[in-house]
């Protein structure tokens, strides 16, 4: 199991906020730009980088960049939380820094064993200010 990875800094991602980005997803969530970086373009900040193979449109999500180790059939997002700060702007280059805050097997009498994992990600701007926290808990089948 994977419970060697709690604690651990996993490896971080550099982010370019441009405009361009932006506005594609504004125009992707029917939402006008109107110069404002939204909040929850945060949650798809990265997700170019790397690719869930079952989905074409590289709009997956850090989910899919920091998984967690092992062979399981299905990963569901069982609770998402933020805590927001200084707003991002276009322009800003953001680090993305994750690490495990838990890793814990649960047995049910039905559904059998399954991983429940706590990813937190921490979103800073180069000036070292924190744009964003995000705590993502997992089930992992």
């Amino acid at each position: 199991m994977s419970h060697d990875l709690v604690g651990h800094n996993l490896s971080p991602l550099r982010v370019a906020i441009t405009e361009h980005s932006v506005r594609s997803y504004c125009r992707a969530v029917g939402q006008a730009w109107d110069g404002i970086v939204p909040w929850l373009y945060l949650a798809h900040a990265g997700g170019d980088q790397v690719s869930s193979p079952d989905r074409i449109d590289r709009l997956s999500g850090r989910a899919t960049l920091y998984p967690l180790p092992g062979s399981f059939k299905r990963t569901l997002v069982g609770a998402m939380e933020w805590q927001f700060g200084v707003r991002p702007r276009v322009g800003d280059m953001l680090t993305i820094e994750a690490r495990y805050t838990s890793v814990k097997e649960k047995r049910g009498e039905r559904s059998g064993t399954m991983i429940i994992s706590t990813l937190e990600l921490n979103f800073t701007n180069d000036q070292n200010e924190r744009v964003a926290l995000q705590r993502l808990i997992r089930i992992h089948r």
